[in-house]
């Protein structure tokens, strides 16, 4: 993610959620994440002194409940790509490797207002 965030004078400091190496594959794996997600944020803030989370899973697992710590701010990847997909006014597209997404048939308006 250090590449998206080209201003030297910014670190990126990142943590990977434990046993989660390969990625989060399933709803369960994504629950069972959320618990592990909220302490690291909170060790990140209290340690490393930083001022946001990112966290870099699409589907966004433990945005709200990091939220609700009113412990560093999480910004969740999926849902800051979708806002700023959304901006461009156009129809929007999304490439994905987890094939467990639905393809939908027909063309939604808008997102289920999650962003």
């Amino acid at each position: 993610m250090e590449q998206f965030i080209p201003d030297p004078s910014v670190t990126m400091i990142s943590r990977c959620i434990e046993g989660r190496a390969e990625g989060l594959r399933s709803t369960e794996e994504e629950c069972r994440a959320i618990s592990n997600i909220v302490p690291v944020g909170q060790e990140m803030e209290r340690r490393e002194g930083v001022g946001a989370l990112l966290l870099s899973c699409a589907a966004d697992p433990g945005v709200s409940e990091l939220r609700e710590t009113e412990a560093v701010p999480g910004i969740g990847v999926g849902s800051a790509s979708a806002s700023v997909a959304l901006s461009f006014g156009k129809p929007v597209g999304a490439l994905t490797l987890n094939p467990r997404f639905v393809v939908l048939d027909e063309p939604t308006s808008a997102l289920d207002g999650s962003v």
